[in-house]
């Protein structure tokens, strides 16, 4: 109607049982509303992937804000503005203390059962305030692969910020992709930690410069991010396609593998140039971890997949057990753990 929406930090998905359904992208954000009408206008929006232990909601120009919560992770905002009106809704991120620890991993296709298992043990033995998934969440991403994914994993307590994978670019994943996940990709900062989310799934299949691609606009995206954000105490990239062939050779000849060699060369010369402390990945089914410079580039992309071939690249330590990695975050360092299956489940 007359009521339109700005949004920061967030994402618009679609309209859904006459809500407007949002995503946040981000423990921070916000919301302006404006009523251009000299009426009252009524408002529903309905706020996924927000965890009240991790952020509050604040707002101002409003008389009153109805809050619901309709799910783990998912709250309906309704209100009506009176006519001629401008409001905020900000998502206000809550004091956290060090050490704080993150999740990361990835790559289930098929194996969401086995995903499901290491969220389990993930919870049950970390205390992760959220976790970046690495991409390739179905097969396909059919419809009804979408919706059984998003309802077997509706149960996490902790927000999902998603990387997209080459697998969410299958059929009409493409568009599939914006109304349940969001955007391609994005940043946040939490407590002077600089998260950035890219996406490398655009491709060429043939030439001597086949592979997966971040593309010139989005560099330049990244480029004014990292360059804006130089004094934060740590910086993590989260890209599918890790910058080095650690991904053996694919069943179909014409499909690249790995990222183009030119991309993967200038993604490594900006970590470089801004001090990046981790580069993180998935795509390769197994764990990966090399360090050069002052960056860690690490792939942990057994969150359930199967592993296929992978190229041994020297100088990587690797390890094909399914897993999910933890990083926790403290003023002096940044520590590993990794999350394994129950050892009778077979790895």
């Amino acid at each position: 109607g007359s009521v339109d929406f700005t949004l920061s930090g967030l994402a618009f998905l679609r309209r859904e049982k006459k809500a407007v359904v949002i995503r946040s992208l981000a423990p921070g954000g916000s919301i302006n509303i404006q009523n251009s009408s000299c009426r009252p206008g009524p408002f529903r929006l309905l706020l996924e992937n927000f965890s009240d232990s991790l952020s509050r909601i604040h707002h101002s120009g409003l008389a009153k804000l109805k809050v619901t919560k309709k799910a783990t992770l998912s709250y309906l905002l309704e209100g009506t503005m009176p006519g001629k009106s401008f409001a905020t809704i900000e998502i206000l991120q809550r004091p956290v203390s060090r050490p704080w620890s993150f999740a990361f991993g990835g790559d289930v296709k098929d194996e969401l059962d086995v995903f499901i298992q290491l969220l389990e043990q993930l919870m049950l033995r970390q205390n992760p305030l959220f976790i970046i998934e690495a991409g390739d969440y179905t097969r396909n991403s059919l419809p009804r692969e979408l919706h059984e994914y998003f309802h077997r994993t509706g149960w996490l307590p902790i927000p999902v910020y998603f990387v997209k994978g080459n697998h969410e670019i299958r059929v009409q994943g493409r568009k599939h992709y914006k109304r349940m996940f969001g955007p391609s990709y994005y940043s946040f900062i939490f407590d002077d930690v600089l998260f950035v989310i890219l996406d490398s799934t655009d491709y060429a299949a043939k030439g001597t410069e086949a592979g997966f691609r971040i593309g010139k606009k989005q560099f330049n995206w990244l480029e004014g991010v990292l360059s804006s954000h130089k004094d934060v105490k740590y910086s993590f990239m989260a890209v599918h396609t890790p910058p080095s062939p650690l991904h053996g050779p694919s069943l179909r000849h014409t499909y690249p593998s790995n990222m183009m060699p030119s991309e993967a060369k200038k993604l490594m010369e900006l970590s470089k140039k801004y001090s990046v402390s981790y580069v993180l990945s998935g795509h390769a089914h197994l764990y990966a971890r090399k360090k050069i410079g002052k960056t860690v580039y690490l792939t942990s992309g057994a969150g359930g997949a199967k592993l296929y071939t992978y190229n041994k690249v020297k100088g990587f330590e690797m390890d094909t057990r399914k897993h999910l990695m933890v990083f926790e975050i403290n003023d002096s360092d940044i520590r590993e753990h990794r999350v394994f299956l129950p050892r009778k489940v077979d790895q």
